[in-house]
Order: structure tokens, then C-alpha cells, then sequence
């Protein structure tokens, strides 16, 4: 067992802090990737909100402000593509199952073997990820420079 002293040093150490293995690395990207999207869900739900506010309403219809579609747009576009993300993503690895399952029960790979996934499945998956928070953040960006030149007009 190490003392304190000992321990403390290896902390310190930037060759020892910094490395990871490859299952470490591949859970800090769960891990953001998954806050993320759960941030991303919660600001476009704020951002309808904040759009809401500044409905116009009469007794016959409400409105929403011209500038503000645009907005609303790219907020239900990054929703939408981050029910395809997962929808894709649910699709794509079942599918393998099912076919690594056909070949596994005709014995030609063994249940438990080590099976590399084609890379474009992953990309796929992905590339729904990276499209929802770039869509997102243009919408916050919009709504941004909205509220910017808005605040304080109403």
C-alpha cells in the first residue's frame, strides 16, 4: 500500500494523471456525448418557452413573430433529429444483432467473440448527433440576437 506521499506525487505527475485507456476514453465521450443531447432537449424546450413569450394573441388567433419561425424551425429540426439519432441508432445495432445472431446460430462465429462493427454504422448514429447540436445551436444563436434586439421593445 502507498503512503500519502507517494500517492500525492503520482497525482502531480502529468506523465501518470493524463493517461487513460481506450474504455476510459470511450466513456468520456458517453458520458458528454449523453449530456449533450440531454442539455441540448432541455435548452430547445426553454427556448419554446421564451418564444411563447413573445406570442401576440387576440380573441381570434396568437402569432408568433416573423423573426422568431426561423427559430422555432430549427428548434423542432434539432428535436427531430434527435428522435432519428436514436430511432437509427436502435435500428442499426439491432439489425447487426439480429444478423451476427443468424451467423452465431449456424455456427459460423461463436457467441462470445470479439466482433468488429463496420464503421459506417457508428458514423451513421453520429452524424443525427452532430446535426442535432449544430441545428440547436443555430436556433439559440437566433434566438440570441432576437432577444438581443428585442428585449426591452414590448
Amino acid at each position: 500500500m502507498k503512503n500519502k506521499k507517494e500517492e500525492k506525487h503520482i497525482v502531480q505527475d502529468p506523465e501518470v494523471k493524463n493517461k487513460k485507456t481506450i474504455f476510459d476514453y470511450q466513456q468520456d465521450y458517453y458520458y458528454f456525448s449523453g449530456e449533450a443531447s440531454k442539455l441540448n432537449r432541455q435548452l430547445i424546450l426553454a427556448s419554446i418557452a421564451v418564444i411563447w413569450l413573445f406570442h401576440v394573441s387576440d380573441n381570434i388567433q396568437s402569432s408568433i413573430p416573423e423573426a422568431l419561425l426561423g427559430v422555432l424551425y430549427c428548434l423542432f429540426a434539432s428535436l427531430a433529429l434527435d428522435l432519428l439519432q436514436y430511432f437509427f441508432g436502435s435500428a442499426i445495432w439491432s439489425l447487426f444483432f439480429f444478423y451476427l445472431d443468424k451467423k452465431a446460430g449456424k455456427g459460423k462465429i461463436s457467441f462470445d467473440e470479439d466482433i468488429e462493427a463496420p464503421i459506417i454504422l457508428p458514423v451513421i448514429i453520429n452524424c443525427f448527433f452532430w446535426l442535432k447540436l449544430i441545428v440547436g445551436l443555430i436556433a439559440y444563436i437566433k434566438l440570441l440576437v432576437y432577444l438581443k434586439n428585442h428585449i426591452g421593445t414590448y
